[in-house]
Order: C-alpha cells, then sequence, then structure tokens
C-alpha cells in the first residue's frame, strides 16, 4: 500500500495510524569517532588512523537497534535544514527507523559530538557541542502515538519531555524503558518513579544510593520504585533484582574494537527482548549479546538478523 507524507503540527509524518512497535524519545546526536595515530606532529596535516560519521546518543542508539532487529520504530526529535540534520536522517533511515514524527525545526540541529577512541583499548573521550540542539516540549509528544506503542524507550536527557512520555505510559498500561546516565539526581529518581524498566550504569547507580555494591545499590533503588531494575558495568556485566534475589548476567568475551554505543545498544536489545516476549533472563542475554556484536564494530555497526 502506498503512503503519502505529510506534514501536520510540524511533524513529517507518513500515516500516523500505522502500527508502531516502538517509540523513542531521547538526545539525538552525530558522532564523529577518530583513531589518532600513535606519533602524531603538531601543527602538520596528517592521516588519521581511522575516522567515522555516524549517528548516536542513547535512545536514538537504541532505537536504531530495535529498526535493524526488524520492529517498526520511531523516534522523536527536532532536525533542521543543515548537515547534521542531514546526517542524522540518513542514519535513521539506514537502520530502518521511520521518519514520522521528526520535527521540522529549521534552526535547529542534533548535537555534535567528536569521540577519541583509543586504538588499544577502545576506550573513549568525548567532546561536544549542543548550541544549536533544540530540547523536545512536552507539547511536542504525539500523546497518541505514545500510547498506542508496544514499548516507549526513553532517556533521561529530554528533561521536559521524559517525564510526560513515561506519565502517559504509565496512565495507559504500557511498556517503558528508561535510560537513566547523568543528571540531576531528584529528576533520575522522578523518572524512575515512572517507568516499568529502568536500566542503568552502576555509576550513576553509586551516585544516586551511595553504594558501591551492585547490589546493594539496586535493593536501595528498588525502594522508591516499582521498574524492574538492572544495572550494567561494562565487561563486568549486569545485575537485575528480582523477587528471588539478583539475576547476573556476565558479559560475552570478545575482541573489542570500540565500545561506542554498547550501553545504548544493550537498552535497545533489552526492549527488542520484550516486544519478542522474552523473560528476564531472556532479555538480558540477548541484550549482553547485542552490546558485544556493537563492540566488535566501528561504532554503533549493528549486523544483526531480527530474532
Amino acid at each position: 500500500m502506498a503512503h503519502h507524507r505529510f506534514t501536520r503540527f510540524g511533524y513529517e509524518m507518513m500515516n500516523e495510524f500505522a502500527p508502531l512497535d516502538a517509540l523513542a524519545v531521547g538526545v539525538n546526536v552525530v558522532d564523529v569517532l577518530v583513531q589518532l595515530p600513535d606519533h602524531f606532529t603538531p601543527g602538520e596535516k596528517q592521516p588519521a588512523r581511522d575516522l567515522v560519521v555516524q549517528g548516536g546518543g542513547p535512545a536514538a542508539t537504541a532505537a536504531c537497534v530495535l529498526g535493524a532487529l526488524g520492529w517498526r520504530t520511531g523516534f522523536i526529535t527536532r532536525l533542521g535544514d543543515n548537515a547534521l540534520s542531514t546526517i542524522s536522517r540518513a542514519e535513521f533511515k539506514r537502520y530502518g527507523v521511520v521518519d514520522d514524527f521528526f520535527i521540522t525545526d529549521p534552526d535547529a540541529s542534533p548535537v555534535a559530538a567528536v569521540v577519541h577512541v583509543d586504538s588499544q583499548t577502545g576506550e573513549r573521550t568525548i567532546f561536544y557541542m549542543a548550541k544549536q540542539y533544540h530540547l523536545l516540549k512536552a507539547a511536542d509528544i504525539p500523546l497518541d502515538a505514545v500510547r498506542r506503542a508496544k514499548l516507549v524507550l526513553v532517556d533521561g536527557y529530554e528533561r521536559d519531555a521524559a517525564p510526560t512520555v513515561l506519565e502517559v505510559v504509565r496512565e495507559s498500561g504500557g511498556r517503558s524503558v528508561l535510560d537513566v546516565e547523568a543528571g540531576d539526581p531528584g529528576a533520575a529518581l522522578r523518572l524512575l518513579e515512572l517507568s516499568t524498566d529502568c536500566i542503568l550504569p552502576l555509576s550513576e547507580a553509586r551516585a544516586l544510593t551511595g553504594e558501591e555494591n551492585a547490589e546493594r545499590a539496586l535493593r536501595c533503588l528498588a525502594k522508591k520504585t516499582t521498574a524492574q531494575l538492572i544495572v550494567t558495568d561494562g565487561v563486568h556485566g549486569s545485575w537485575a533484582l528480582t523477587g528471588d534475589g539478583v539475576l547476573y548476567q556476565p558479559a560475552f568475551a570478545v575482541a573489542a574494537v570500540d565500545t561506542t554505543g554498547c550501553g545504548d545498544a544493550f537498552h535497545g536489545a533489552y526492549g527488542a527482548g520484550i516486544l519478542g516476549g522474552l523473560p528476564l533472563r531472556g532479555r538480558m542475554e540477548l541484550a549482553a549479546w547485542v552490546a558485544a556484536q556493537v563492540a566488535c564494530g566501528k561504532g554503533r555497526v549493528i549486523r544483526i538478523a531480527k530474532v
């Protein structure tokens, strides 16, 4: 069936009633990943060891994972008439994310980030610029689409829109996956209260609770929310709190090329597990496996068939 594109309230939409598996809301980034040579001379032109331009951002990358796995996924963001917005549109299209919910905003641009990737360890140092990034407002959120989506993914960087989205999902009895990795503790805990599933890095769990140990941090956070809580710690694996205790999922051992996007891919794959009806153990295993596959490529390269 042919789809007819039209613009309504600033959205670039194909068919507002088309079935949607997942909808994501969060910061949108364009990354420039660079590996420097072992030796270089300041002030001169010389080749980099490697350089990749790609999309990024927690919820944005999670949306791309879902799209790559075959789930019909939308992403809400403001895009303008500039090079970074063009790259962003192309990246979402490459991974199968529908553009129905892009908001036309001529002066808006994704966050720009330069990511230095250590050629020996794969670790990243990130420099970013967000001067042209326009945060979403609560009024920008298509509430009916949020209610219809089988799953909603949210990161904590869209501080105005995130609570609105999670409140709507909660009121409609839907399912949400929250990514909280930085920011104001009070705001983070409020989002935690509203979500149905929350995945956060151990560093953030420690910051919110003052507990060093993953299990103690989980039990402390569980006093503040009814969400399914999962704490991740890179190569050390992930932990989930259940009624029977703490479930541990080891990370898959791989020769990491670049860890960019691994944590974000974990969230997207966990969401795919929800959509696929997997139990908690299966969702965590799938998420760990997908994160490992991303670590084997350059940036958020995703070469995965639908599960």
